[in-house]
């Protein structure tokens, strides 16, 4: 089973997509709330993709924590943002991040996007 780690500060929206994960087969390994965590996180656990929303917590956000995992940890990352205003698809081109989802998201589009990184082997 593929491990996936969420980064998202509102905890309702946290728990909610760990249930929707696990539904989905995936094993969710962790949730951090803050930059500094999730880094950190992502670091230790290596899973195979963190799903991570552009708002967190502390003096690291979701955009500078997606590109670290990426470009240091090389791990693939779905980025959910409220939309095109903060991240482009030709900026998400250029850092390697070609997995964004636009919120309000629901299952099926989560689905749909982890379907195309991570099939279930």
């Amino acid at each position: 089973m593929k491990r996936i780690t969420i980064f998202g500060q509102d905890g309702i929206v946290n728990t909610h997509l760990e249930e929707v994960l696990t539904d989905m087969g995936y094993i969710v390994t962790g949730i951090a709330t803050t930059g500094e965590e999730a880094l950190a996180m992502a670091k230790k656990l290596q899973p195979d993709l963190v799903f991570c929303d552009e708002m967190l917590s502390g003096q690291v956000d979701g955009l500078s924590a997606a590109l670290a995992i990426i470009q240091d940890l090389k791990i693939p990352v779905l980025f959910a943002s409220a939309g095109d205003r903060y991240f482009p698809k030709l900026y998400l081109a250029a850092t390697g991040c070609w997995h964004h989802i636009q919120k309000p998201f629901l299952s099926s589009d989560i689905q749909n996007h982890l379907e195309q990184v991570l099939p279930i082997a």
